[in-house]
């Protein structure tokens, strides 16, 4: 990416509370994030190549952009094969992809400050999914602890159990939003659906 979109990206990230190098506690994030070219002369250009180049969802579903994540955990086992539950370690990672504009595109100034704006909603959207993500997932390793305090020696599959649980609810706060935001429609973007 351009050393302009890496500013506008830390400032996003600033603004919407998500300090680019903060992790919450119990989970290491690594986020990768990924563009690919538009071009057009015009608004109508730019959506049309974005519906063309844009990331395929798990659906089959083109979209403008798309946030992609991963969790994985492990941890220590006991002697009797049972869970260590305070050696829960939880990495989340996740790929964001986003729209640029492709390096011989023009625009006039009012079309480039629209697009501008844009790409800033659509990437405020996106890392709200992001959000989430990093939100609920380090809950893997307390839900674990919580479990063990309460119930004694915890089995690997109560563990993993545990922890598909909480993938369950971020998936759920992914749909969830997005339903309400019609895909980020409400928030001001353009919807695929148009």
């Amino acid at each position: 990416m351009r050393l302009l979109e890496y500013g506008a990206l830390a400032l996003i990230l600033s603004l919407t509370g998500m300090e680019p190098l903060q992790q919450p506690s119990g989970c290491r994030t690594t986020i990768e994030f990924v563009s690919y070219d538009v071009r057009g002369r015009n608004a109508d250009e730019l959506r049309a190549s974005m519906l063309e180049r844009g990331p395929i969802d798990e659906r089959g579903v083109r979209r403008f952009a798309a946030t992609e994540w991963d969790v994985h955990w492990d941890w220590r086992r006991n002697s009797d094969g049972s869970v260590a539950p305070k050696s829960v370690a939880v990495r989340c990672s996740a790929k964001v992809t986003l729209p640029r504009l492709a390096a011989d595109v023009e625009l006039t100034a009012e079309l480039l400050a629209a697009w501008e704006a844009y790409q800033e909603r659509l990437t405020t959207h996106e890392l709200n999914h992001l959000k989430h993500l990093r939100t609920v997932a380090p809950s893997i390793a307390e839900r674990i602890v919580l479990w063990g305090h309460r119930h004694g020696a915890i089995t690997v599959q109560k563990a993993n159990d545990i922890a598909q649980r909480v993938l369950l609810e971020v998936k759920e706060l992914d749909r969830s939003y997005d339903a309400q935001t019609a895909h980020g429609r409400s928030e001001g973007l353009w919807s695929v659906t148009d």
